[in-house]
Order: structure tokens, then sequence, then C-alpha cells
């Protein structure tokens, strides 16, 4: 998603720079472009959290793991340190 948002971007920049040789105003698409770029950041703060949310789910499921890989060596010892 943060690839198509990137390529957007740089259409929208392509763009701007046209619109800089073409004579005129061009109020409107000025505004349509502004509206567009927004819409862009929002997509992209929206994309960055899920990413870091799913990252930190992927640690924690990490973290999980290795407490289930070392847990019966665990166990045991603190088995035989009281049994």
């Amino acid at each position: 998603m943060s690839g198509r948002i990137e390529s957007a971007r740089n259409e929208i920049a392509t763009r701007l720079e046209k619109l800089r040789i073409i004579p005129g105003l061009h109020t409107e698409e000025r505004q349509a472009i502004s509206d567009a770029l927004s819409g862009l950041r929002v997509l992209l703060t929206n994309e960055e959290a899920r990413y870091d949310a799913t990252q930190q789910r992927l640690a924690l499921e990490r973290t999980v793991e290795q407490l289930r890989s070392v847990a019966p060596a665990i166990l045991k010892a603190e088995s035989d340190t009281t049994g």
C-alpha cells in the first residue's frame, strides 16, 4: 500500500510540474490536487499505524513462542530445586 501511495504522490508531483508550464490559474485542479494529497497523507498515516500494530503483534507472538520453548526447562529446574 505504501508503494502505491508513493506512486500516486509522484504522479501528482509530475502533474504539478506540468501545471507550472501551462498558462492559467488552474484553481479547481490545484484544489483537487490538494485534496488528493490530504487523502494520501491520511492513508499513509493509517497504513503506518496498521504496520506498527502488526509488527507489535508479531513481536509478541515471537516472545510467547520463545517462552513456550523454554518453559519446560524452567519448570524442570524449578522442580529440581524444590523437590
